[in-house]
């Protein structure tokens, strides 16, 4: 694993010259992903996921779901620190888990940790169905408060007609 991770990041390392230093974060990410593996912090599920994510590559795959991972991690390094990234690979099975648990990273901060630990995947999975459905039901929502609200006022206004 860390060979092939060694490996995307000379890859990394050349997009980052030819982009003008847009590919950074990814290669930051990957550093933080090899140092945790040498740390023992990555999860074996985590670790297999990788590897099998660095065989795809390695047929000739595109690299694009582990640097869009590699970017989440260093999103957390940057607003956190190293530590915390490391801390947060326990959380992630899969390399799709990592960009997960960074997204719960920017919306609660430090406080996504206790919380992960505690309940485990089903926040992951929590916020990211709550994520998905806010757009959709915060319409209907809005539409049902406001039916309710009309149909109150209505009333109210029925009875002072009724009593006048």
């Amino acid at each position: 694993m860390l060979v092939g991770l060694s490996a995307v990041g000379l890859g990394a390392t050349a997009i980052t010259v030819a982009s003008a230093g847009l590919a950074a974060p990814a290669k930051a990410g990957l550093s933080v992903v090899k140092a945790a593996k040498r740390a023992g912090q990555v999860p074996p599920a985590l670790g297999k996921a990788v590897a099998a994510e660095l065989r795809v590559v390695a047929k000739g795959g595109s690299p694009l779901r582990l640097t869009r991972a590699a970017g989440a991690v260093d999103a957390v390094r940057a607003e956190h620190g190293t530590g915390e990234a490391m801390r947060m690979l326990r959380f992630a099975g899969s390399v799709d888990d990592l960009g997960d648990v960074a997204s719960m990273y920017g919306r609660f901060g430090r406080l996504a940790r206790p919380v992960m630990a505690l309940t485990g995947k089903t926040s992951i999975h929590a916020f990211k169905a709550g994520y998905k459905l806010t757009p959709i039901l915060l319409p209907s929502l809005t539409m049902l408060a406001g039916g309710v609200l009309a149909l109150l006022l209505g009333l109210s206004l029925h009875r002072r007609v009724e009593r006048w």
